[in-house]
């Protein structure tokens, strides 16, 4: 694991494989993930939106209320 955030009853971990993972907090439970092509080093959550980035400076933005896809980069 690589990046860990907490907030609300959700979860939002990065992974040395290169996935982001949403999770259940109580639970333990995968809801979603997702597969990056560069390593992961951090992420953040809070209710309705999870930031995440990678190794070569990029910044994904996912809402946490639909499907798990980036809606926005940079």
């Amino acid at each position: 694991m690589t990046g860990l955030s907490l907030f609300g009853s959700l979860g939002v971990s990065t992974h040395s494989d290169r996935l982001v993972r949403l999770w259940d907090a109580r639970s333990g439970r995968r809801i979603a993930a997702d597969r990056h092509r560069d390593a992961l080093t951090a992420c953040v959550g809070r209710p309705g939106l999870v930031a995440v980035g990678n190794a070569s400076g990029g910044l994904y933005l996912y809402g946490t209320e639909s499907a798990f896809h980036p809606c926005a980069s940079r």
